[in-house]
């Protein structure tokens, strides 16, 4: 199952975790993400926060590569 950081201000995908074993440390919370990017997104600089429940939202893996190739052309 991938998960994605996404910027609520521009919907820029900000980090994309795609399986475990990806890297050394797992997937990141999300305040080791904003010590990763400065704390601001990258594409429009509006402050990272905690994500609430509201924010997640789970899909099916082919729901995602189309969300993917919409949003940002990743796949």
């Amino acid at each position: 199952m991938a998960v994605l950081y996404v910027c609520r201000g521009c919907d820029e995908v900000i980090y994309i975790f795609n399986r475990v074993g990806q890297d050394s440390f797992g997937l990141p919370t999300p305040s080791e993400l904003r010590g990763r990017v400065s704390s601001k997104c990258p594409k429009c600089g509006r402050e990272l926060g905690a994500p609430g429940i509201n924010d997640v939202i789970i899909v099916k893996r082919g729901e995602l590569r189309k969300i993917l190739k919409k949003a940002s052309g990743l796949l």
